[in-house]
């Protein structure tokens, strides 16, 4: 088992698929902790016994709490792959997190639409902010581009009816609808791949 933070990440990560390295290098940290605490996390916690019997690791977590240990170790891979990241690449990012972040969603009324509807409706949302929302030197432009085989008459599953960053509202509408999203940057705009 290993005994610190760092055998942690050097252990998960390799075993790890490049396609999920390449999904937690192209998400924000808090999205990425939020989306894999629950299983992920479960199995970290119970794979390297922070339950119990592990006490180095948890030491090394600097808490006793084997949920909190569990979250410190997610956030120790997501800088991990931060820092393996290309600069030019990790900057883009690190622009398309801070706008995604800034721009906000309004999702009241959402669970009466479908995928299609709901894509436009937050499309437009994007499209009026975001020119304010992007940080000096980011591109203004942040698009929405479904990927694979997207139903767009299937309705959403968006029980919550709230304001919040962009980020957060494609998390959850990602949780609750199965289906994830990535950030792409390219020269001169962002996408947000469905």
């Amino acid at each position: 088992m290993p005994s610190t933070v760092d055998e942690a990440v050097v252990r998960l990560l390799g075993d790890l698929p490049a396609a999920d390295i390449d999904w937690i290098r192209r998400n924000p940290k808090d999205s990425v902790t939020g989306q894999i605490y629950m299983g992920y996390g479960t199995g970290v916690r119970n794979e390297f016994g922070l339950w119990g019997g592990n006490d180095a690791l948890r030491k090394s977590c600097g808490t006793e709490d084997p949920e909190g240990c569990s979250v410190v170790i997610i956030e120790a891979m997501w800088d991990r792959v931060q820092a393996q990241t290309n600069p030019a690449l990790r900057s883009s990012l690190q622009c398309q997190f801070a706008t995604t972040h800034k721009i906000r969603i309004n999702t009241t009324g959402w669970y009466l639409l479908t995928v299609g509807e709901m894509l436009d409706a937050m499309q437009a949302q994007i499209d009026r902010q975001v020119k304010t929302a992007a940080a000096p030197g980011c591109p203004a432009q942040v698009r929405i581009v479904p990927l694979g085989d997207l139903n767009r008459q299937c309705f959403v599953r968006a029980e919550f009816e709230n304001e919040q960053p962009l980020d957060v509202a494609l998390m959850w509408l990602g949780f609750r609808n199965e289906f994830a999203f990535r950030l792409s940057p390219c020269a001169a705009r962002f996408g947000v791949e469905i």
